[in-house]
């Protein structure tokens, strides 16, 4: 019972008129009330009571149902008649730390220094508004429409509902459109049980008709219908534009009291309500539009060339728009997408999988998706999402949606010749099997950053392929009026629209070493990363490396091609220099292909330090560069066959910049200060500065009790 949640107000007073009829015979009359206003009082406190009359000679009250009569004279009595209870409103929901995105009725533009409450009361009296967010630093307000429909955690944010369903009209009666079979249900002791827990929990009932006389309630499928006069009677409609449709329709637009008259494509019978007449249009995918009679239950499946919307009381119609196949078919058990997140950081929570498929189909930016299968969160991407690696975790999958339908319209020119047109076209084309860059955006254009041009390109597909092949390129345009394609680096402009442009991201294959180019024994890669093997070509020595695919064999920063070395009598690729290393002994020159030569690293892996032996070498990206004097070449492994000459000083390359090399004792990471010109060296922040035997220090993670002295 809602009414202890509203307020009934009986301000008329008619001193010497009168309304008979219709007593509630409960009531009536009531004696011993003083005064007009303990009579009106109690009728304002009564149930089904809208109406009341108050004799003065003999102080009687009578208590009265809903009237629409024009009162009469009556000199001893004073009467009036009350107004609807106030239906309540559906602003109670309140989640707090949640944050609903999209939506917003004024985008980028919230109402600034509202309290909660004026926020809550600003969405219940803006008839659009049916969801709301409210920040709690800076009190923005954001008016939301029906379409806010991701809630996520955020602790700064307090979040709701405010669905505003029902009118009510006392004395009046929507006569007719009755939902069969359920008129009227009876023994409904409320009016508001007959509103909220029977129509409004009803798929297809948008009005009612309720008798407090006789406790039935009609649910109805009436909206913008004229009401007629009916004494006993309280009747309402939606007056929300818009209601929320059920999950899994595409035909998100529901016009009430609106008719696409003509263009009839086929009619089904016997349809319950205009939600399953929805899915009858949507399962169609030559139709567009559909019109729902609930008298009859007829659903009219309409195409493009029926006539502009027209009024039509009890009549439901939507626009559901002609749509291309949707590419969200592909599933990928265990596997996630990294980057590419639309909103980052914050998922949608507590999605089922196929509810999750579903919120990226229906928004125009998604093309791609990942699925937690523990916690069930549902991660929207963007086209950029390219590393997609093992996780038994996650379920992923793209969602590409190439076209747009717009009824009534032609794009004129940019034919592609010898092409058009092309005869007998049944269903859309999926990309050509075999090309990693699988992105294609369509009227979209990457700016600048150009590294070259190929001209004659016969299509996106092609001019897709020439982007894939150039390892230092990650992006391409291509104009298919001019045939040509922009193979482009990482340094592009943001992605702009350009009518007849297409463009592709393709990722760029990219390797993370750990702080050797090789895995250190014992070692594993990063958990995003594949473990990948390769071998020397000569044959005889195996490392492993990280990369987020194995298919470029031991990809390194300067393009390494299917070997380090080239065999004798073998040639780089057409796109790779040749280029000239040493191994470390100075002694044997070595061939490898690359985009450029600039690099003179010599590619010696040791097993615990990271030393070079050409001195006019750097060290890589990422690490420092250090010297020392060396003792003993006993500790160090490098490539069989191959041992390292003996001098005072040489250079090694260590990703953390310690002084020394790495040493495993007791469980602790400690690095040695073998010079006696690094004693006024201290360890880092968070480690122990420890000395040992012959003067040596070194810093220790936990202690100086490490087993090499103190």
């Amino acid at each position: 019972m809602y009414l202890s949640n509203v307020q009934q107000r009986c301000n008329e007073i008619l001193p010497g008129k009168d309304y008979p009829g219709w007593d509630i015979p409960s009531y009536n009359p009531l004696f011993g009330l003083q005064t007009v206003e303990t009579c009106r009082q109690k009728c304002e406190q009564t149930q089904d009571c809208y109406t009341w009359a108050y004799r003065s000679t003999d102080q009687a009250c009578f208590l009265k149902y809903p009237m629409t009569n024009t009162p009469v004279d009556n000199n001893v009595i004073t009467a009036g008649r009350c107004s609807p209870p106030s239906a309540p409103t559906r602003c109670t929901e309140r989640l707090d730390n949640k944050n609903q995105i999209f939506g917003d009725i004024v985008p980028y533009n919230p109402i600034r220094n509202l309290q909660l409450e004026e926020c809550i009361d600003r969405c219940n009296n803006l008839p659009q508004c049916l969801k709301w967010t409210w920040n709690k630093n800076n009190h923005d307000c954001w008016l939301k429409t029906i379409e806010a429909y991701a809630l996520n955690d955020d602790n700064s944010c307090i979040s709701g509902s405010c669905v505003k369903f029902f009118e009510t009209l006392v004395g009046k009666d929507y006569v007719g459109y009755d939902i069969v079979p359920f008129n009227p249900i009876p023994n409904v002791q409320t009016l508001y049980d007959c509103i909220f827990n029977k129509c409004d929990k009803t798929q297809g009932c948008f009005a009612y008709s309720y008798k407090p006389n006789t406790k039935e309630c009609y649910l109805k499928g009436v909206t913008n219908g004229i009401a007629s006069d009916s004494n006993g009677v309280i009747t309402g409609q939606v007056l929300t534009p818009m209601i929320p449709i059920p999950n899994g329709i595409r035909c998100k637009t529901l016009l009430m009291g609106q008719d696409y008259w003509g263009g009839d494509v086929k009619i089904k019978r016997d349809v319950t309500n205009v939600f399953d007449c929805m899915k009858i249009c949507e399962q169609s995918l030559d139709t567009v539009k559909c019109t729902y009679r609930p008298e009859t239950r007829e659903c009219f499946i309409k195409g493009t060339d029926s006539q502009p919307l027209s009024n039509k009381i009890g009549i439901y119609s939507s626009f559901c728009g002609q749509s291309a196949p949707t590419r969200c078919t592909e599933r990928l058990d265990n596997k996630n997408q990294i980057f590419g997140d639309i909103v980052p950081y914050n998922p949608i929570r507590n999605l089922q999988l196929e509810e999750c498929i579903d919120r990226c189909n229906n928004l125009p930016q998604c093309l791609k998706w990942t699925w937690n299968k523990n916690n069930h969160d549902c991660w929207l991407k963007t086209i950029e999402a390219y590393p997609l690696n093992d996780d038994n975790s996650c379920i992923s999958g793209s969602c590409t949606k190439f076209f747009e339908t717009l009824v009534g319209k032609d794009y004129v020119g940019y034919d592609i010749v010898p092409f058009n047109p092309i005869p007998n076209v049944q269903t859309l084309y999926d990309l050509p099997n075999g090309i990693r860059c699988k992105t294609l955006l369509m009227g979209q254009d990457y700016w600048g950053g150009d590294v070259k041009i190929k001209r004659d390109v016969t299509n996106i597909f092609d001019c897709m392929k020439i982007c894939e092949q150039s390892l230092d390129t990650v992006k391409c345009t291509y104009r298919p009026e001019t045939r040509e394609c922009f193979i482009k680096r990482t340094d592009s402009q943001p992605l702009s629209n350009k009518i007849g442009i297409y463009s592709s991201f393709c990722g760029q294959s990219v390797c993370m070493w750990t702080q050797c180019h090789s895995l250190l024994d014992g070692s594993s890669c990063p958990s995003n990363l594949k473990t990948c093997t390769w071998e020397l070509c000569d044959g005889f020595v195996k490392r492993e490396y990280c990369c987020n695919d194995c298919t470029y064999t031991a990809r390194h920063e300067n393009n390494w091609g299917k070997c380090h070395s080239i065999l004798e009598g073998s040639i780089c690729p057409p796109e790779l220099k040749t280029c000239t290393w040493k191994y470390c002994d100075w002694a044997n020159k070595q061939e490898y292909c690359a985009n450029d030569c600039s690099e003179k690293i010599s590619r010696c892996y040791w097993s615990r330090c990271h030393d070079k032996f050409d001195l006019a070498s750097a060290c890589p990206d990422g690490m420092e560069t250090s010297q020392r004097t060396l003792t003993n070449c006993n500790d160090y492994i490098i490539l069989p066959g191959y041992y390292p000459p003996v001098f005072s000083r040489k250079d090694y390359c260590c990703a953390d910049g310690l002084i020394g090399y790495e040493q495993q004792s007791n469980e602790q990471k400690c690095y040695t200060y073998y010079d006696m010109s690094q004693r006024d060296k201290t360890c880092p922040t968070g480690m122990f500065t420890c000395s040992g035997e012959y003067s040596s220090r070194y810093c220790c993670t936990n202690s100086c009790d490490n087993g090499l002295g103190k």
